[in-house]
């Protein structure tokens, strides 16, 4: 595994892709200062290949679409077994999309 970094909001996530270029990014949706979805629509714009697993508590369909139409790749619901969120990382990380 290769480093790992976290920020604390949406903006900090936004330009900590900015400076690092990761490889994945796993976005909470309910961040601080900019919302999740907004760090994703910013993200994708500079970087439409950008690889954004989205995370948030919510399950509802509703917010699963939001994020992907924002750009993510895959959608993870902060319930979910932690072995789950490891398969949605690996397979956004190969280009896949999860939900």
């Amino acid at each position: 595994c290769g480093d790992i970094d976290e920020a604390a909001s949406g903006d900090a996530g936004y330009q900590m892709f900015r400076d690092l270029a990761p490889d994945v990014v796993v976005m909470d949706l309910s961040m601080p200062r900019m919302s999740g979805l907004t760090a994703i629509q910013r993200i994708t714009a500079v970087a439409p290949g950008a690889r954004i697993l989205a995370v948030s508590v919510h399950d509802e369909t509703a917010f699963v679409m939001q994020a992907l139409k924002a750009g993510a790749a895959g959608y993870v619901s902060k319930g979910s077994a932690p072995e789950e969120l490891v398969d949605a990382v690996c397979a956004v990380s190969r280009g896949q999309s999860y939900i």
